[in-house]
């Protein structure tokens, strides 16, 4: 099947753009927290607030701490990203200035939903 860049399907667009607003939010009040305490998370994990996680579900998981730990980005489709703190500063910058659009004819078109535009990031 033929990819489809984000910005041409307008409900994917609007929906990563909303999530990345979001996790840009979440990221600056983490900061603003870390600021206060005087020191840095380790680890960032993002979720979606929309989503409930049970217990079962999170028992495959306990590969995340090493893995992250030892500088890996580890994600469920658009449910949940962990990725170690540096790289959180490099996602909020890369998502404060995301700019592509149909007029960029550079465009490479790989960005099709929202976890291509987290992983981009």
């Amino acid at each position: 099947r033929e990819r489809v860049a984000f910005y041409e399907k307008r409900s994917h667009f609007l929906r990563g753009l909303n999530q990345l607003a979001h996790a840009i939010s979440s990221l600056e009040m983490m900061m603003q927290f870390e600021q206060l305490r005087g020191r840095k998370f380790k680890v960032v994990v993002l979720t979606r607030p929309d989503l409930q996680y049970i217990t079962d579900m999170l028992r495959n998981l306990t590969w995340v701490p090493k893995w992250v730990s030892e500088g890996h980005v580890a994600h469920q489709t658009d449910f949940w990203v962990a990725m170690p703190r540096v790289l959180a500063d490099r996602f909020y910058n890369f998502g404060k200035v995301l700019t592509c659009s149909p007029a960029e004819h550079f465009c490479c078109r790989k960005i099709d939903r929202s976890e291509s535009l987290w992983e981009y990031l």
